[in-house]
């Protein structure tokens, strides 16, 4: 009975989108952050340089600079990591409808078997 119940939350954090530490290429990062901002394009996971890659075009012309951080956590949502997320032109600024790649690089492996979810956080 415990070993069904067990199977049963397992399945559903699954569902959610809580993955098990390890599996680094399944860790999808939640942008919604991005969203105000940007429409996602396009999202994918690079095995080889260990990166999460994202397409943007963005929604408004703006100078404010693209400042966001990608927090790493843990399954009790405490930050293991955060690393800056960076646009290919720096993200100086954004013109209404133009394009931009952001990218998310992986810290460690080591430090990525603790990681369950990648939360995008807006930063100073």
């Amino acid at each position: 009975m415990r070993l069904a119940i067990v199977g049963s939350v397992l399945i559903s954090l699954v569902g959610i989108g809580v993955v098990r530490a390890g599996d680094e290429a399944d860790i999808k990062p939640n942008a919604k952050v991005l969203e105000s901002r940007f429409r996602v394009v396009k999202q994918r996971y690079d095995t080889g340089k260990r990166q999460y890659i994202f397409v943007l075009e963005a929604k408004v012309t703006s100078d404010q600079p693209c400042n966001f951080d990608a927090s790493f956590q843990d399954a009790d949502d405490k930050e293991v990591k955060a690393v800056k997320v960076e646009f290919d032109d720096g993200g100086r600024q954004t013109a209404k409808g133009e394009r931009y790649t952001a990218t998310i690089k992986y810290p460690t492996r080591k430090t990525m078997d603790k990681v369950t979810q990648i939360i995008i956080k807006k930063s100073d």
